[in-house]
């Protein structure tokens, strides 16, 4: 596919997207709705809960905010013909400059879904900053109507650092009209019903105020004891994953990722070990080996070996071993990992690594 072909399959969906607004609308009678026809999904489910037509809202679902993404035909076309093209580096900044442009144009219905677009493809700064230079009040009306509904129902797409962005790109946008001002008042709103559900979210799970302080301590004593600072970085990642995951397959890769760092943490102990010139028969060639050698030589119990063991085989078999995995078993793997990390590190204190 070359820039020409690209460009004009990107102006087809633009194309059949003005269209399916005017036959929604055909006195031109817009309203600021979001998208004249899409479809809430929850993760995991086989089919749609219900169909959001010109802007109409939708029933209470406070249980499955964290799991929703708004669908509808063009966006998803735009995003698999980006998913075609991106690991091409010109294409990939052609396409991000035809959306740009078509932003700009102006056009309402066109501008949301430029807008959108930009968002999904993980360019959220540069969807801000051509919303803050939007000229046109009903582009503008549109852009800010389709990022209170991400916020409303997408809310995992966003991190804490995305809320701060967006709320200062909100302050920085000038001469607006009293009907825009009212849209950013309501995704005010939404980010601190996010903020406010997170909050509610992390004081409801057993000991997390315990697992944040004794994850930082982990960290801290890594990072004394010289160790790589991959470690420190992956468990941050493990950290991440978890929350901003949506569906089953990401849940595993949080606990794939937990799986890697106690790995490599025992590891990289026995190969401390070892260093001493303490004596090994054979190679450390598997976890099991190397969990065996730690307590050989004594940096573990007998009984912390098997609490080793242990976490290391829930962590595989809820993960490695298997394609999906839920949230709990992945709260419950990087909650252990951050556990028995922290005994290992505080063993090897003692032990003098």
């Amino acid at each position: 596919m070359d820039a020409l072909e690209l460009s004009d399959r990107i102006n087809t969906i633009f194309s059949k997207e003005l269209r399916n607004m005017q036959v929604a609308f055909p006195q031109n009678k817009f309203l600021g709705s979001r998208k004249y026809l899409c479809s809430l999904q929850i993760a995991g489910s086989q089919g749609n809960i219900t169909e959001v037509f010109c802007g109409s809202k939708l029933g209470p679902l406070n249980d499955y905010y964290d799991k929703t993404e708004l669908c509808f035909e063009n966006l998803q076309l735009l995003l698999r013909l980006y998913n075609l093209i991106k690991e091409n580096g010109f294409l990939e900044r052609e396409f991000t400059s035809i959306l740009t442009a078509r932003l700009n144009e102006g056009i309402p219905q066109i501008a949301y879904l430029s807008f959108e677009t930009l968002i999904k493809m993980g360019k959220l700064d540069d969807a801000l900053l051509l919303l803050t230079g939007l000229r046109d009040e009903s582009a503008m009306h549109c852009c800010l109507l389709d990022l209170n509904a991400l916020l409303r129902f997408e809310t995992n797409q966003f991190l804490p650092t995305d809320l701060k962005k967006i709320e200062n790109s909100l302050q920085n946008i000038k001469h607006l009209s009293g009907v825009c001002r009212i849209i950013i008042s309501g995704i005010y709103e939404q980010i601190n019903e996010i903020k406010h559900r997170a909050l509610k979210k992390e004081l409801s799970e057993t000991n997390s105020f315990e697992i944040e302080r004794n994850k930082e301590e982990v960290k801290q004593k890594l990072k004394e004891q010289k160790f790589d600072t991959q470690l420190i970085k992956a468990i941050d990642r493990a950290g991440q994953k978890y929350n901003t995951a949506k569906t089953e397959e990401e849940f595993c890769e949080c606990l794939d990722i937990t799986r890697k760092v106690l790995d490599n943490l025992t590891k990289e102990m026995a190969k401390r070990i070892i260093k001493t010139d303490k004596p090994i028969k054979g190679k450390l060639t598997n976890a099991a080996d190397v969990r065996d050698y730690l307590r050989d030589q004594k940096l573990i119990t007998e009984k912390q070996h098997g609490l080793v063991r242990g976490v290391y085989g829930f962590i595989s078999d809820e993960g490695t071993h298997k394609l999906i995995s839920t949230g709990d078993q992945a709260r419950l793997g990087k909650n252990m990992l951050i556990e028995v990390s922290l005994l290992l590190l505080k063993n090897s204190e003692k032990y003098k690594l």
